[in-house]
């Protein structure tokens, strides 16, 4: 069986490849492979034409819209029309088409994307779903070992400058868990909500506290104050960790239920306290005396 995935090289294409041996698409090393530049459609019929199956995980979270767009849509836009129509395609999508006030959410709930970047990956699922023959995992808010934007809050817990935020809940969902499912999806079809039901975001703070033998944090910050600040990113480029779905992400309260990857995927969720321990003991390696 051959398989081509696009974003091989990114970190969910990290956790994908140790579990699907698959041949890795792009010409360039990059976190985003950029197939719009990087082929002509032609090239992509020729390349992709014996596939069996196409794991496509290469987009964006962060940029303008237009770069969202080109990155998010007109790159599935060009893979759909790329491959033969017996080849398997599965789509990396998002719980954020969902928007960011939903409960229970499942693969019957009614889509309601509320960011740009949302708003794209639901386009790309229309796309995906012209094909037929396709798999749409909608993945929770990730975390693991290559996800290096949480060693910026274990930097701030370390320094005593890491606030609470709220009890909100947060899907986080380990990355490992979601590349099983990848796996164990080449043989079904559909959408499927691969994420875990959601955890408290003052508790997530906490545990890392805790496993990394800080004092836990004293002060909270206002949601409102951190969406403000978001609103400013967007014009001032302050950080990647104020992108307004990173913040939006992390001050809403959002619930899934993943029961049918579960059932059909083999889906198993990683407790949050283990997952950031595998994190933190990385993160120890690579910051002994921060």
């Amino acid at each position: 069986m051959k398989v081509y995935i696009t974003g091989a090289n990114s970190r969910l294409g990290y956790y994908v490849m140790k579990y699907v041996k698959g041949k890795g698409l792009g010409r360039r090393k990059s976190s985003y492979v950029d197939i719009v530049t990087s082929y002509e459609e032609e090239e992509l019929k020729k390349l992709l034409k014996d596939a069996d199956v196409v794991i496509h995980l290469a987009g964006k979270v962060f940029g303008s819209y237009k770069e969202l767009l080109r990155s998010n849509v007109l790159l599935t836009e060009k893979i759909v029309n790329a491959i033969p129509k017996k080849t398997k395609l599965i789509f990396a999508s998002s719980i954020s088409v969902y928007g960011k006030s939903i409960k229970e959410g499942d693969e019957n709930s009614p889509l309601n994307p509320d960011t740009d970047y949302a708003k794209t990956k639901a386009m790309a699922e229309e796309i995906v779903k012209e094909h037929k023959n396709y798999v749409i995992l909608r993945i929770g808010t990730l975390y693991g070992e290559k996800y290096e934007l949480y060693f910026k809050v274990f930097d701030l817990l370390r320094k005593g400058r890491m606030p609470l935020i709220g009890n909100n809940r947060v899907p986080f969902t380990y990355a490992g868990d979601v590349g099983k499912a990848f796996k164990n999806s080449i043989s079904k079809k559909g959408v499927y909500v691969v994420s875990s039901q959601g955890y408290p975001v003052d508790y997530v703070i906490k545990i890392s506290a805790k496993l990394l033998e800080v004092k836990e944090p004293r002060f909270r910050i206002p949601k409102t104050c951190l969406r403000f600040a978001s609103f400013l990113n967007k014009f001032l480029k302050l950080s990647d960790f104020l992108n307004e779905e990173v913040v939006l992400s992390l001050t809403s309260d959002r619930t899934f239920n993943p029961k049918k990857a579960m059932k059909e995927l083999k889906f198993r969720i990683t407790p949050i306290k283990d997952g950031v321990k595998r994190m933190v003991e990385i993160y120890k390696k690579l910051k002994p005396h921060a």
